[in-house]
């Protein structure tokens, strides 16, 4: 593990995760109706907005601590296709059971 690793801060990464998710599962069968008025359980219901704010700032924090150098431009292409081998399959995963479910 690296040094820089913070188990507190990446418990708090994941249960911020956690919230948004559920905040979109919670969300699934509302439609947009501009008189829509919030009951009781919409007013108490997990705030995933700001989830996905703070998640980012944190997300933007660790990079900040994992990157004290300046990068050249022979660190941004590995910097880069690291960041795309995490990312891609999960994004392909999701699009494709959005192309199925649709």
């Amino acid at each position: 593990m690296p040094a820089s690793f913070n188990n507190h801060i990446e418990s708090l990464r994941g249960f911020l995760a956690i919230v948004v998710v559920i905040h979109h599962l919670s969300n699934l069968g509302k439609n947009i109706d501009p008189a829509f008025t919030p009951n009781h359980l919409d007013l108490c219901s997990l705030p995933g907005h700001i989830a996905v704010l703070v998640f980012f700032v944190l997300s933007g924090y660790l990079i900040g601590l994992t990157n004290k150098e300046q990068m050249n431009y022979d660190e941004v292409m590995p910097y880069l296709k690291k960041r795309a081998i995490r990312l891609y399959p999960i994004y392909a995963l999701s699009m494709a059971l959005v192309l199925i479910y649709n």
